[in-house]
């Protein structure tokens, strides 16, 4: 029988976790920006922000952690 082994999920997973769903949410804002709006592709890059920001706040506590930060003047 195999042993069985603890999963760790760490700070530094955590934040390349978080990097990664940045990454992808990016890319889904700038699809948003050119596919035809309600066609499939839009509607499938809107479910997806969707998804990441419900990861980010399970991972932050923030829903809004991933969002652009508005320049300060």
């Amino acid at each position: 029988m195999a042993a069985r082994t603890k999963r760790f999920f760490s700070e530094l997973d955590k934040r390349e976790l978080l990097n990664d769903l940045k990454l992808c949410r990016d890319a889904c804002i700038r699809t948003l920006a050119k596919a035809p709006i309600q066609g499939n592709v839009y509607k499938g890059a809107h479910r997806l922000i969707n998804e990441v920001d419900t990861m980010a706040e399970c991972l932050t506590g923030d829903r809004k952690h991933l969002h652009q930060k508005q320049h300060s003047t």
